[in-house]
């Protein structure tokens, strides 16, 4: 009875070591892929700057709802 146990926990444990390092390696593979077709990443100032005011947009935005939303 204990070593049926031992052994089902035994083989559970090496199901989900496998499987993690299946999944840590299958990620490590595309992050190399993307990495190589990604290209050139660095934004310039002007996709900097408009990114930037978009995400400032959408947090007034928020805000603004936020605040309605409270006083209904």
């Amino acid at each position: 009875m204990i070593r049926e146990g031992l052994v089902l926990m035994v083989v559970g444990m090496v199901t989900v070591f496998a499987f993690l390092t299946a999944l840590v390696g299958s990620l490590s593979l595309m992050a190399g892929v993307f990495r190589r077709f990604a290209g050139d990443t660095q934004g310039t100032e002007d996709t900097v700057a408009r990114d930037c005011a978009a995400v400032a947009a959408s947090f007034a935005y928020h805000l603004r709802r936020r605040g309605s939303d409270e006083t209904d």
